[in-house]
């Protein structure tokens, strides 16, 4: 039978080896290599199963299969294309065949050879190939050119070489292996053809372009190679790369065994049946065989060089960085091999995520811990995101997401120990509901519906053999986002973070514990404080260096057990403690006293060590107002109307009334002594109003920070709290919280004008209350010299006499000295209230003109507050000051 051109398939008629190329080229076109070479097996097989003849026909049952999945697919036939590479030149393309016979294909030869010089050799890249694989020459070359071609093969080389012994040497190229004509050069980094044989310089370019395959071959396998022998350096995310890159050069393996098999077959050399039959391998069959394996490699070694010396994310990325790539086939690809290297990746992630594991030995998860990292500090600094590792198709907020999931499992197994901690079980329960909810199960959904990153081993993790190849884009979000995978994040992290609101709220009680920090060391406790204050007023009046710790944490305890307090729970009062702090040599007790909250795992990660000397800050402030208010109070208990101190502003009021009258009528006091009363009791009446003025400012003062700042920011954190869905959320409400007491409560970085000026007005209540306090025993010292002159003279009246001088000179005398006294009191303390008075008024106008600059904070009602009691102040003393 005599080969023919096929209208039909656009091969000649009985060549089988040309409908096998046919069938392999057109499932290559498809994207189906695999099954090419699949294909390639089975036609070996088959050929070596029927040598004996038992299939004749194979060639028209190999045509029809071709045939019917062309038509199956709607692919249209060569024949209409009238672009098969095989088509004989001088082919009508109507539908007929044009047979050529052997002795006419020989006698066309012949002649041509014979038109040539002697000992010439056709050049097969003159003319077009026939079906059987070999070159005829399209029309016979001029002698001339032939000649010069010849001529420059022959004088160029020593022998010709046969297509066979080449194309047997391109394939051990192929394997990284020399050949006999052609070998690998260091020094030139490339496979070298002997210039010293008889191949033609279209055939050189060819053999070059098909030795680009070993060279490239060469490269990954290098790089596999040397990452297997660097296991422990390399990690595992390196190995699922290296060992995708070996799943691939296995196949790669299978082919070059099949192009082996056939390069050992002889070539064709006419067209008997039984020659068409048996199949071999040219030059440029081997260019169609090799073209898509040297895409593939090509891609396999541009990703080795980017990914050398490179681990986990960072390799990841660079993996990525290379699928962005227009061309579909190395998007693909490239992308099925990413997705087999993140294996690793999202077994780390599985056991972070259900376990709270943390096995990454060579530092390739984006989740990374810290060492030494003290209990109470674990939540804040022990674990952190590695951005450098993280890929980018996993977002920052999965990423940070994950975080806070594994480090809450961490936490409640370190810090909750067994009252609240993670159990196996819980661990258990939380994959199975998110299995349940996901469509796949597990860490499947890290893929899509049509996606499965892996298949679960036994103990939980990813198996790489579960990794489907169809879809690797959906997994890693290349094409369609990452959705999957965030809600498997996101369904971990509600439950754990669930699981530690509760153990906070229900089994640590953090919002007892915070109020009772409120009502002991933000002095809300108002019966436990004054009861503290009433019985700690004598130790703190002594010097710091005299007070003892000791003394007064026993006096704490009289205060508790003498208010409401006691009814707390003992576990809440065990935790205050007396703390004394750093004080100069001039300081009193008041000044260095402190109530402090002692507080454990878990509830220190949020009251931290930072924020419980936040709150200190805060006692210290809240503890000077008061310590401010129980020294008035102090002062006016001394110079109350009912008190000694009354007969001498009842005595300056009578002189005002009765000015030049000889006694001082109801007052009892004579005319001698009515002038020291007077001068003394406007010294009195002059620290009442004082004292009245001052206050009133602390009590408006203090109205504005128990109501305006720490019962509104009070209600505004347990609004906060209740909403907090994590511990991130409870940390930040606390932090923000006790930033607003800071603020509101004017102790801010931003507020230190105000601050100071308010420390001053402060320190003038003090100077006043220790005046008055001085006035006051100025007073007993005069009404002391007053008594005990009357009794002296009672005690000689009774005797008989007059007095104590025995007459009215001893009388007068003494009246002269209770007036001395009292005339020297009262000018030397009303000197030092005038002048007090003036630099209070002055300080107040000072801090009154600051409020209004604080835009950061509102103080519209301590502003208000303030200004209607200085009005209020000026209207009842008529236009007075303190200061008078």
């Amino acid at each position: 039978m005599s080969p023919s051109v096929s209208a039909a398939g656009g091969v000649a008629t009985g060549d089988e080896s040309a409908v096998a190329d046919a069938i392999r080229r057109d499932l290559q076109a498809h994207g189906k290599a695999e099954q090419a070479l699949k294909f390639a097996e089975l036609h070996q097989k088959l050929l070596r199963s029927s040598s004996g003849g038992a299939l004749a026909n194979r060639w028209a049952i190999l045509h029809l299969l071709h045939r019917v999945s062309q038509q199956r697919r709607g692919t249209p036939s060569s024949a209409s294309t009238n672009t098969s590479s095989f088509a004989w030149e001088g082919w009508t393309g109507d539908g007929s065949s044009l047979a050529l016979g052997a002795s006419n294909a020989s006698v066309s030869l012949d002649e041509s050879l014979l038109d040539m010089s002697a000992g010439s050799i056709p050049l097969a890249s003159a003319g077009a190939p026939t079906a059987s694989g070999g070159f005829w020459p399209a029309a016979a070359p001029s002698r001339l050119s032939a000649h010069r071609e010849w001529t420059e093969v022959v004088q160029g080389s020593e022998f010709e070489v046969p297509e066979q012994a080449l194309v047997r040497d391109v394939v051990f190229c192929c394997q990284g292996i020399d050949g006999q004509y052609i070998a690998y050069e260091a020094t030139a980094d490339a496979y070298i053809i002997n210039p010293r044989v008889g191949v033609s310089r279209a055939a050189r370019d060819l053999l070059r372009r098909l030795c680009e395959l070993g060279w490239l071959y060469g490269k990954v396998k290098h790089f596999v190679d040397a990452q297997s022998s660097e296991q422990e350096n390399g990690g595992a995310v390196m190995q699922a790369l290296c060992s995708a890159l070996a799943s691939e050069l296995r196949e790669y393996y299978r082919l070059i065994a099949v192009l082996e098999a056939q390069s050992n077959e002889m070539p064709v050399t006419s067209f008997d049946e039984a020659a068409t039959q048996r199949p071999y391998l040219t030059l440029r069959r081997l260019s169609v065989w090799l073209s898509e394996p040297t895409r593939r490699m090509r891609v396999m070694a541009n990703l080795a060089a980017a990914c050398s010396g490179k681990k986990g994310g960072k390799l990841l990325a660079a993996l990525h960085k290379h699928a962005q790539h227009g061309d579909p086939f190395v998007h693909s690809f490239t992308s099925s091999l990413l997705a087999k290297a993140s294996l690793p990746l999202y077994e780390m992630l599985a056991k972070w995520l259900y376990r709270g594991e943390l096995f990454d030995p060579h530092g390739e998860f984006f989740v990374t811990a810290k060492e030494g990292v003290k209990e109470h500090e674990l939540w804040a600094s022990g674990y952190s995101v590695n951005a450098s590792m993280l890929p980018p198709f996993i977002p920052s907020s999965v990423a940070h997401l994950a975080l806070r999931t594994g480090k809450g499992i961490n936490f409640l197994q370190k810090c909750c120990g067994s009252s609240g901690g993670w159990s196996a079980d819980e661990a258990s329960q939380l994959q199975r509901e998110l299995e349940a909810a996901g469509p796949k199960g597990g860490l499947a959904l890290l893929g899509s519906q049509d996606f499965d990153l892996a298949t679960r081993s036994d103990d939980g993790g990813l198996s790489v053999e579960g990794v489907v190849e169809d879809d690797p884009v959906s997994v890693l979000g290349l094409g369609r986002g990452t959705g999957a995978l965030e809600r498997v994040v996101s369904g971990a992290a509600r439950k754990v973070d669930a699981k530690l609101i509760e153990v906070l709220g229900r089994t640590f009680q953090f919002n007892e514990h915070v109020l009772a920090i409120k009502r002991y060391l933000l002095l809300g406790q108002g019966d436990f404080i004054s009861a503290l204050m009433d019985a700690a007023r004598a130790d703190l009046d002594e010097p710091a260096s005299a007070v003892s710790s000791y003394a007064l944490a026993s006096t704490v305890d009289s205060a508790i057990r003498a208010s409401c307090a006691r009814y707390d729970d003992p576990d809440i009062l065990g935790r205050l403690r007396v703390r004394m702090m750093p004080h100069a040599s001039d300081e009193v007790g008041w000044d260095v006293f402190c109530l402090e909250y002692v507080t454990t795992a878990p509830i220190n990660t949020i009251l931290t060590e930072t924020a419980m000397n936040r709150y200190l800050r805060l006692f210290n402030f809240l503890w000077r107002m008061k310590r401010v208010e129980h020294a008035l109070n102090h002062a006016w208990s001394q110079l109350k109307p009912s008190g000694t101190t009354a007969q001498f502003a009842a005595a300056a009021a009578a002189a005002a009334a009765a000015a030049g009258d000889a006694e001082g009528g109801a007052t009892g006091l004579t005319s001698a002594r009515l002038g020291g009363m007077v001068s003394l009791g406007g010294a009195v009446k002059r620290c009442l109003r004082l004292r009245s003025h001052m206050a009133h400012f602390t009590s408006h003062f203090q109205h504005y920070i128990m109501f305006e700042v720490l019962e509104e920011t009070w209600n505004t954190f347990q609004a906060a709290l209740g909403e907090a869905s994590d511990l991130d959320s409870v940390i930040e409400a606390h932090e923000h919280y006790l930033g607003s007491l800071i603020e509101k409560s004017l102790l801010g970085a931003r507020s230190q004008s105000l601050t100071r000026q308010l420390s001053l007005l402060l320190d003038m209540v003090l100077q006043f209350c220790a005046l008055a306090e001085r006035l006051h025993e100025g007073v007993q010292e005069v009404a002391s010299l007053e008594r005990r002159l009357r009794l002296e003279r009672d005690v000689s009246t009774k005797r008989g006499g007059w007095g104590k001088t025995g007459g009215s000179a001893g009388a007068a005398s003494d009246d002269k000295r209770v007036e001395d006294l009292a005339r020297s009191h009262g000018r030397r303390f009303g000197e030092d209230l005038r002048k007090l008075g003036g630099n209070w008024l002055a300080g107040l106008d000072t801090f009154m003109a600051l409020l209004p600059t604080q835009g950061h904070v509102d103080l519209r009602p301590l502003v208000f507050r303030l200004d209607t009691f200085r009005q209020h102040n000026n209207a009842r003393a008529g236009g007075s000051s303190a200061s008078e």
